[in-house]
């Protein structure tokens, strides 16, 4: 009887010194240890973060357990085992580790429900350092994940417990990009920009090292690789004259001194910047969606669409009646048109201006020429290039009709001196 009493005793009851997890179950029925492990699943987890607390439940992180795994040490022992179990617990505590099973968004459930963090961030250029400044309202953070797992599964089944889980800072995204975009400033400006200004008398050199890029440059607010720095017109415009001594057409240099910059990021080559005294235009393209601009100094014209040049022509301004200076707009076409003035046609005319005190329109045409024998005949020959006119903008044959396809009524005429 003792001996029957005895099997009883080793197949169906835990064996003493016997936790699961943190909770004793020796000398229950396996029947009553499954019956604790569904209750355990049901009751609610604290959890505490930074100084907060508030419950959830194993189903809502998407946490089971797998009570037949958790058991089967128990239950596929043999008579023998169970005796040596027995005997052996008497002295030695059983630790059974409980087998969880986590949901494989489990991860994203904690720290998008339980742990979410909002964060306001930014970043902005600063041209006196010529560097991005990260800012943020907090810091992005996270749970450790591992970590989490591991109290779980330790405390599994414990009451009253309060669980404070490890939280990681983590970089965002526009952080890192931030450092990465200052780390590529460094190393496209660490060499000098060099610029080769050509004039009569001998070319003027100028180094442009780091400090002296201090306040010139400037970059957007959001991250792009490669960086698009841009050139302040204005300050650049002081330095070239303060180096050179004379007024350059600072557009077109900002415009080569940024592609310098950006050839650098990307081809991680560099070339002197040259640049003359009659290079490029005034503006950056960016007056009108389409313009025309014309420099009577350079006795240039140039055309823009969509914030570039798309292409640049030799002109005659006026040297009999100076050129005005100004913005204007084309008021009027004529693929042929007629100075009574001086009696030439002038073929693809486009008004742009009415002098009074000349009492007739100034335009953009072609060459003008007279008729003789049916044949065409240019008063002074191809003068584009020189100051030759009675204040029209004239143009070559074929740059004309290029420039009149170009045009429409209303269109932005820039005219500098």
């Amino acid at each position: 009887m003792l001996g029957l009493l005895a099997g009883v005793v080793v197949n169906f009851l835990i064996w003493p010194n016997s936790y699961l997890g943190q909770t004793k179950i020796s000398f229950q029925l396996r029947s009553q240890v499954r019956k604790h492990v569904e209750e355990a699943l049901r009751r609610p987890i604290k959890i505490k973060l930074e100084g907060k607390e508030f419950e959830t439940t194993y189903s809502n992180l998407g946490i089971s357990m797998s009570v037949d795994r958790t058991l089967a040490p128990l239950e596929k022992a043999g008579f023998g085992q169970r005796v040596g179990m027995w005997l052996s617990a008497l002295t030695t505590p059983t630790l059974i580790q409980p087998i969880l099973v986590f949901d494989p968004a489990f991860e994203d459930r904690i720290n998008g429900r339980i742990y979410p963090v909002e964060i306001n961030e930014r970043v902005s250029f600063d041209k006196d350092k010529l560097a991005f400044t990260y800012i943020s309202d907090g810091r992005a953070k996270r749970i450790d994940i591992d970590d989490f797992r591991r109290r779980l599964i330790t405390t599994f089944g414990q009451t009253g417990l309060v669980i404070e889980p490890t939280i990681i800072n983590l970089r965002s995204e526009i952080e890192k990009k931030a450092e990465e975009g200052n780390s590529l400033i460094d190393k496209t400006l660490a060499r000098p920009i060099e610029i080769i200004l050509k004039k009569e008398g001998g070319d003027v050199t100028i180094s442009l090292q780091r400090r002296d890029l201090f306040g010139l440059l400037d970059g957007a607010n959001e991250l792009t690789m490669p960086i698009y720095l841009r050139v302040d017109k204005g300050r650049l415009a002081s330095i070239l004259f303060k180096k050179a001594g004379f007024a350059m057409p600072v557009a077109y240099a900002a415009n080569q001194i940024e592609n310098e910059i950006l050839a650098r990021q990307t081809t991680n080559s560099s070339s002197p910047v040259v640049l003359g005294e009659d290079d490029g235009p005034n503006s950056d393209g960016t007056e009108a969606e389409k313009y025309i601009e014309v420099d009577v100094s350079q006795q240039k014209m140039f055309l823009f669409e969509n914030g570039n040049l798309l292409k640049s022509f030799r002109v005659s301004t006026g040297l009999y009646y100076p050129t005005p200076s100004g913005k204007y707009k084309i008021i009027n076409k004529s693929t042929l048109g007629y100075s009574g003035i001086f009696d030439v046609f002038m073929p693809y005319w486009m008004a742009f201006s009415y002098a009074k005190d000349l009492g007739a329109y100034l335009g953009i045409h072609e060459l003008p020429y007279k008729l003789s024998g049916g044949e065409k005949f240019y008063r002074f020959g191809n003068y584009i290039g020189q100051k030759k006119t009675g204040g029209c903008i004239a143009l070559a044959p074929g740059d004309s009709r290029e420039v009149y396809d170009f045009s429409f009524p209303n269109m932005d005429v820039l005219i500098y001196n």
